[in-house]
């Protein structure tokens, strides 16, 4: 191959290397997906966190699961946002023990085109309290590196939304951890995010509601009442964001 020919491909690959990059740049800074249907309600969606690849949330803690808690929370969280005309929530899953792996969990979100995709935890270690996490920066699973820019701002409002609505509502109840960044928890560490987020194409947050391993904590989410008032909490929360 002469010198003008092998110039002419340098500079043909140079060009579709660079459409590559302005590609996923303007992928990576893309608008979130339109999140109304077509009557209007603004889908939310309610994902009980677990069993999945990472957990199957089924240590017992002071008397009770993970497995249980999210699910039952969620629960009274879908009837609450029902009764408002404006708002179509969705559950990841038909039933507690329904295995999803976390992938499939941001999917069924994105498919949706929900306004926001809320997934409930529950945590354990040595804190106290509720936290707020959403990705704050890239991230890589199974090969796709995400969630695009434009997701990350809108989380980054969900989860400031959805805040303020708990702090409202819990502030005497329970401890308020604040909002942090996917990066900061364990997975998130290791990959940039947790899969949820790197996966979403909606606004999306995780809530640890509770920390199972407290005393406190798990007597307040074992009881009816404190279920009754995370879900109202949380409902709160996400009004504020997707709302107007």
């Amino acid at each position: 191959m002469n010198a003008s020919r092998s110039s002419q491909v340098a500079r043909l690959l140079a060009g579709l290397i660079a459409l590559v990059i302005v590609a996923g740049i303007i992928r990576l800074f893309s608008s979130i997906q339109s999140n109304r249907r077509p009557d209007g309600r603004v889908v939310v969606c309610i994902d009980p966190g677990h069993p999945s690849e990472s957990n199957s949330a089924r240590t017992v803690q002071n008397g009770t699961t993970e497995l249980a808690m999210n699910w039952q929370v969620a629960l009274k969280l879908r009837d609450i946002l029902q009764k408002d005309k404006r708002i179509y929530p969705i559950l990841t899953r038909s039933s507690m023990d329904q295995y999803m792996r976390n992938r499939k969990r941001a999917q069924i979100a994105n498919d949706a085109h929900a306004g926001i995709a809320v997934h409930l935890h529950c945590d354990t270690g040595g804190g106290q309290g509720f936290t707020v996490y959403y990705p704050d920066r890239l991230g890589m699973s199974e090969g796709l590196i995400g969630p695009s820019f434009g997701v990350m701002r809108a989380s980054s409002a969900a989860a400031s939304a959805l805040h303020e609505g708990m702090v409202m509502s819990l502030k005497k109840r329970l401890r308020d951890r604040g909002i942090r960044g996917e990066s900061t928890t364990y997975f998130g560490h290791r990959y940039g995010g947790l899969t949820t987020g790197i996966w979403s194409k909606v606004p999306t947050v995780t809530v640890e509601m509770v920390f199972l391993s407290n005393r406190h904590d798990a007597v307040f989410i074992k009881s009816k009442a404190g279920q009754e008032a995370m879900a109202e909490a949380l409902a709160a929360g996400i009004k504020r964001f997707i709302v107007p």
